[in-house]
Formats: C-alpha cells, structure tokens, sequence
C-alpha cells in the first residue's frame, strides 16, 4: 500500500484501523461488494 495512489478499504467492521489510511471505505461484506464495483468499473473503461 506505500506506494498506492488510492487505497479502497471494505471491512465489515466500521471501526477496523484500516478505515483511518484508506482514501475509500466501503463498511459490509467483500462478496457482496466486489462483484457489482468490479462490473462498474468494466462499464466505466467501455
């Protein structure tokens, strides 16, 4: 992560040390979160 443009964080847990360097904090469950992001970002590049 040191050399990172963006850190995007997904964590069920709200409170998780991760949250407070991330530049993007999503709170809920990576299987339910992942799949949509990555098909918006396909559309998103064309």
């Amino acid at each position: 992560m040191k050399g990172a443009r963006s850190i995007v964080a997904i964590n069920k847990d709200s409170e998780a040390p991760i949250f407070e360097i991330s530049d993007y904090a999503v709170v809920g469950n990576l299987f339910d979160i992942v799949p949509p992001l990555i098909e918006e970002i396909k559309k998103a590049r064309g």
